[in-house]
């Protein structure tokens, strides 16, 4: 299957697409939120500290090191240079090229565009829009990295393409991943893992990643109301 025969009609997707519907369902129990946000009054602190393990899954057979799943646990992150290079990224690059270009995903449930230009900024669930992501978000290189940090065989919680270019379009703001999950997916835990592949050459003045060490990795950000993060 390519990008260019990928049926619409055939296309499930949602902007915060989640796999959890397949999770048991807790009916009408109570289950206690040990990270409560969209609060009705303002919170007293705007973080509270996470009560999850960081790396859980050391034991566990995977692609990273103990030095490699260490930084991770201190940082908050860990940057692996050409984990994809030569002809594999250049035939992803022109995946993605495909796949933000096609008309028939503009102004869909499952796409952003850029309020001026109309094209395409994001586009969700795309390892069910594109066979080769699919497969990409199933290696054993990004599949086993995460088996090792959450300790569990990982799935697709939400996958996207964020396409900025530099000098161009809106900006993506600084937010929390889980604050967003936890609130609107019903995900319970900060039992998950974000992974970015970066495509293309990222300087500081072209639209990059933003990280910073240790700051955010051991609290839950706090909103009031229905901000989002």
């Amino acid at each position: 299957m390519t990008v260019s025969n990928t049926p619409l009609n055939n296309v499930t997707a949602h902007k915060q697409y989640s796999e959890m519907a397949d999770m048991p369902s807790t009916g009408n129990a109570k289950v206690a939120d040990g990270y409560p946000t969209r609060l009705a009054q303002a919170p007293k602190s705007l973080t509270q500290p996470r009560r999850d393990g960081v790396v859980k899954g050391r034991q566990l057979p995977g692609p990273l090191t103990q030095a490699q799943l260490d930084e991770f646990e201190r940082n908050g992150y860990l940057f692996i240079p050409n984990l994809i290079s030569g002809e594999e990224l250049e035939s992803l690059c022109q995946e993605m090229n495909e796949l933000m270009s096609n008309d028939a995903y503009r102004d869909q449930d499952f796409s952003v565009t850029e309020p001026q230009s109309h094209e395409i900024r994001s586009l969700f669930a795309v390892h069910k829009l594109s066979e080769r992501l699919g497969a990409l978000a199933t290696d054993e290189r990004l599949a086993g990295a995460a088996r090792q940090i959450i300790g569990d065989d990982p799935y697709v919680h939400q996958s996207r393409i964020n396409y900025k270019p530099g000098f161009a379009g809106k900006g993506f703001n600084w937010h929390s991943d889980f604050e967003t999950w936890h609130a609107e997916d019903g995900m319970p835990n900060m039992h998950a893992v974000s992974a970015s592949l970066i495509l293309t050459d990222n300087h500081e003045f072209n639209g990059p990643l933003m990280l910073i060490p240790r700051f955010a990795h051991g609290i839950c950000a706090l909103l009031r109301g229905n901000a989002r993060g």
